[in-house]
């Protein structure tokens, strides 16, 4: 509602016009008591009405009457209610689950009453927020893969219709996030305070579940791999269960387990039956009180190889980095490594040169230092066209790679970055740091999540870094140099169809043999020489398109992450192009452009089972590639992954964004903190008759109509 407070004129200007409007009104009685001819009387004072009323208007322009008001006005504040109906609010708890007992309170005189004097925006999510009613939450259930609060709080604010009017966001839930970004980033960006209402016990309800399954992406025929396969459980202790291990329905191998509350581990030896992708199942018996029982069977892919991957070592001459990469190549059994060392010009030790038949034989090429009569010519030539034509190709470089500044002419067609004109090799030490592009890249991504958080950081400094070196587009630096212009020490980029690896500085065995002491980590360096080569080995499907899924099995309730390439019919990266994915026959999604050729795109929503896709990809109004392949969704879901509450986040998220934290029972002080009273806001308005344009044509048009009528009473 809205009442007048206040109401005033006031004169900016001299009084004296006002004075003088009765005398404009009398003169304009005056003109017209006598007409010439006569009009009747209602003619004779509408005319004498339009002048008394223009020359009053313009004499108030000129005095600058100036009219303020006040009013004010009762405006209920909007409050956001977010209710968590994942999965984990359907744990029972003292024989009540956690979404009745948040039911209960949400429904209640109590809490309609608290809220009385705000407006109430209510939602419910679990991967996605959807709309709610609080009258009829005692029929809402639980349901959904995952618990997606970042999602929950940015998509939820963005529907209040009045955001300057939000008071703050109720957030009910027990915190059990598991999908999706950081909620207390999220909540701090969002400048909006949320009040957390806890729901749920720390403790641990009763469930046996498999929380991990690792082993190594790719094997080879005949060769065992190791299985690890972490167990936790709560509630259970004392009780034996089996796990098995089965593909294609078949049992493998099975291995009894005497459960202890908490993580427990074991490990199966995988003999691999035949190449090509295999999906093993392990699975335990659910057991009587689980909450969950899709989280007692876990999937693992392994890629199997027909035999150890040949890795050809070309080095420019004995050097302390080319037996420092040879000793890291040879010690990985899955790796056969073929070395040949340059004596002279063209001729290498023992006779073992180079050629065509040679080069078609390894899966992969390490060039270790290699100087400028090595590469020259025929040699140079070769593994350019080895490149070209899928090959992978891994440069260490050295002294006499960067001798005179440059890089060898020869590799430089091919390599993935540029020198500047000019540039030479920079001696003095640096220290090493993981590149924005190698936290996803795998030869990188492999060593961090064996080592944790950026292993090159405990690495000593290399002795020096190329000057002006820049990667080339769609390249990804994986290691660069941690002082100012963090130049590029290790970049990947790819060549025609084959991949190329370089190593931008040189005496790499300092990394090794340095970290080789006590607390050292040597194996930083040892893994980042095997890991690629194995991921220059990896063939690349031909042609102008490239689509793949991040991982072939995911977690109910995961999004499935698409990521395509696309080239040109020069094999450069294409931007601009239409790439969509379809799924069996449910509807494309379309994968967003990132730039350098690369897009990427995230299917939601998908249920348990193995799908096949298809991609399609358009320039314009051409065709101009496609690819296809399969995926598996497990029954496992994100959810049930772990199932106990965490007030702690939710103790985060409100602290971040302003607001407060209480478990459920003390959802009164929530509310009383969240202050969702009424205010009155009082408004302040103006009109002022000097400056505006509308008070003189307003002059003007009662002046017209006053000639107008004169001309139609026959008047001069």
């Amino acid at each position: 509602m809205a009442e007048w407070l206040d109401f005033q004129v006031y004169l900016e200007g001299h009084w004296i016009w006002l004075a003088l409007i009765p005398l404009a009104l009398a003169g304009a009685y005056y003109c017209y008591r006598h007409t010439l001819p006569a009009v009747i009387p209602p003619v004779r004072w509408t005319l004498i009405a339009l002048r008394s009323l223009a020359m009053a208007l313009l004499l108030a322009v000129l005095a600058e009457v100036v009219v303020d008001w006040w009013n004010k006005q009762v405006v209920h504040p909007w409050v956001l209610v977010l209710v968590d109906t994942s999965p984990s609010m359907g744990v029972v708890e003292e024989g009540q689950s956690r979404f009745a007992g948040a039911a209960a309170v949400l429904s209640s005189p109590e809490f309609a009453q608290a809220l009385s004097s705000a407006r109430l925006a209510v939602w419910g999510f679990a991967e996605t927020p959807y709309p709610l009613a609080l009258d009829t939450l005692a029929q809402v259930g639980v349901g959904g893969q995952a618990t997606d609060l970042a999602r929950a709080l940015g998509k939820s604010v963005e529907q209040v219709a009045d955001r300057e009017q939000l008071a703050g966001v109720l957030l009910v839930s027990d915190g059990a996030h598991n999908l999706g970004e950081d909620p207390g980033r999220v909540a701090a960006e969002g400048g909006v305070p949320v009040y957390a209402v806890g729901v749920g016990s720390i403790q641990p309800p009763a469930d046996l579940r498999i929380a991990r399954a690792r082993t190594a992406e790719a094997g080879y025929l005949g060769r065992p791999l190791r299985l690890e396969v972490e167990l936790s459980s709560w509630g259970y202790a004392g009780r034996e269960v089996k796990v098995l291990l089965s593909e294609g329905g078949q049992t493998l191998d099975q291995q009894p387990l005497v459960l202890a509350d908490g993580p427990q581990s074991i490990a199966f030896e995988l003999r691999t039956r035949g190449a090509g992708p295999h999906i093993y199942r392990l699975e335990v018996a659910s057991l009587e009180g689980e909450v969950a029982r899709d989280n007692n069977t876990a999937l693992v892919f392994v890629q199997v190889l027909q035999e150890r991957l040949k890795v050809l070592v070309v080095g420019g001459g004995p050097s302390l980095d080319l037996a420092f990469v040879r000793r890291s190549l040879e010690a990985d059994s899955t790796l056969v490594v073929d070395c040949r060392v340059e004596e002279q010009a063209g001729r290498f030790y023992q006779g073992k040169q180079l050629s065509p038949e040679v080069l078609a034989t390894a899966d992969a090429v390490v060039l270790v230092d290699p100087g400028a009569d090595l590469v020259a010519g025929a040699t140079g030539q070769l593994l350019i066209e080895y490149v070209r034509q899928g090959g992978g190709l891994l440069l260490v470089g050295g002294a006499r790679t960067w001798r005179g500044g440059t890089l060898v002419p020869a590799l430089a067609e091919i390599l993935p970055v540029e020198l500047a004109p000019g540039t030479g090799f920079i001696a003095q030490d640096v220290p090493l740091g993981m590149g924005m592009e190698g936290r996803e890249h795998p030869v990188v991504r492999l060593v961090q999540e064996k080592e944790g958080a950026d292993p090159w950081t405990q690495l000593p400094p290399l002795p020096g870094y190329l000057e002006g070196v820049h990667r080339k587009e769609g390249a990804a630096v994986l290691v660069e140099g941690s002082i100012q212009g963090k130049p590029p020490l290790m970049v990947a980029g790819g060549a025609g169809q084959g991949k190329v690896i370089a190593a931008l500085s040189g005496s790499f065995w300092r990394l090794d043999l340095v970290s080789s002491g006590v607390g050292g980590r040597p194996q930083t360096i040892r893994r980042f020489w095997q890991n690629a080569v194995k991921w220059l080995a990896l063939k690349t499907p031909a042609g102008r398109v490239r689509v793949w899924t991040e991982r072939p099995i995911y977690r109910s309730g995961e999004g499935v992450a698409f990521v395509a390439q696309v080239f040109d019919e020069l094999l450069r990266p294409q931007s601009g192009a239409a790439v969509e994915v379809s799924l069996d026959k449910d509807q494309g999604l379309q994968l967003q452009d990132q730039g350098r050729g690369e897009y990427r795109g995230l299917w939601r929503g998908l249920g348990p089972g193995e799908y096949a896709w298809r991609a399609q990809v358009q320039a314009g109004q051409a065709q101009i590639g496609a690819d296809e392949g399969h995926f598996v969704v497990e029954q496992h879901t994100v959810e049930s992954a772990d199932l106990k509450a965490n007030p702690a986040l939710l103790e985060e998220i409100a602290r971040l964004s302003g607001g407060q934290y209480r478990p459920l029972a003390q959802w009164h002080q929530v509310v009383e903190q969240l202050g969702a009273r009424p205010r009155l806001v009082q408004q302040h308005r103006s009109l002022a008759l000097w400056g505006p344009v509308w008070p003189l044509v307003l002059a003007m048009v009662l002046l017209a109509a006053e000639w107008v009528l004169r001309k139609r009473s026959g008047m001069l």
